[in-house]
């Protein structure tokens, strides 16, 4: 048990250091599978955190990693919280931008999404100030939505059968 204890303890000084530094940040909210014209694509819905940067987020842009972008990563559509406009760029990414709601220290923002080919990408994400000033930039990867599974109807009795 103080061996547990001794190695929770451990981890816990690597990787609260690490915590500590995020200032701002991209979380994935959910994902959803959708079928276009014959073609899958994955919308990917999204929170801004602004932890502690000194100015107010309200601008971000998306730029896929590599470039060019890899067909399955191109961002062809975007959402946006009410105050908030989003557009795809030439490069395969996207940005979104407001003059009204900045994301200010402590607080975030819900309701942004994009939609790509269904595939895990990864973006370098740039966060901006009211006067276009680059505040933070990190890479932000995105799972793929699950899939469905086919379930096939079996009696309790088949179930049993295969524990025996």
């Amino acid at each position: 048990m103080k061996r547990k204890l001794l190695l929770i303890a451990a981890l816990s000084m690597l990787v609260l250091p690490g915590l500590a530094l995020a200032s701002v940040s991209v979380v994935q909210d959910s994902c959803r599978t959708f079928n276009q014209a014959g073609i899958t694509y994955n919308q990917i819905y999204f929170t801004v955190v602004n932890f502690n940067l000194p100015n107010a987020v309200c601008s971000i842009t998306f730029t896929p990693e590599p470039l060019p972008a890899p067909p399955q990563c191109v961002i062809v559509s975007t959402t946006q919280p009410a105050t908030w406009v989003g557009a795809t760029l030439p490069n395969g990414g996207a940005q979104w931008a407001t003059g009204t709601t900045c994301i200010t220290p402590g607080t975030d923002q819900h309701g942004f999404s994009f939609v790509i080919d269904p595939d895990f990408c990864c973006y370098m994400v740039g966060f901006y100030d009211n006067h276009e000033n680059l505040l933070a930039q990190q890479e932000e990867c995105f799972i793929r939505c699950e899939q469905p599974v086919a379930v096939e109807p079996n009696t309790w009795g088949s179930v049993k059968s295969m524990y025996r």
